[in-house]
């Protein structure tokens, strides 16, 4: 059976090359806080892991629905 997984850091620091992606974790949090206030989404929890990170999303469903079709498209461009 063939390798389902490549050896992938996001953050942390790859004890194989020595190479560190910590950088990449504060880039990640603040990317899930702008866009949860882009998008009627409430970020409840997060937690960033070296190689995938787990997110707690609640959908805010009446503030959305308050939104002009105008608003939602500004929103998504």
């Amino acid at each position: 059976m063939g390798q389902a997984l490549r050896r992938i850091f996001m953050c942390g620091e790859d004890a194989a090359t020595t190479r560190s992606f910590e950088h990449r974790r504060q880039w990640i949090e603040d990317k899930l806080y702008f866009l949860s206030g882009i998008f009627s989404i409430a970020l409840c929890g997060y937690a960033v892991m070296s190689n995938h990170y787990h997110v707690v999303l609640l959908v805010d469903q009446p503030r959305a629905t308050e939104w002009s079709v105008d608003e939602v498209i500004r929103r998504w461009h």
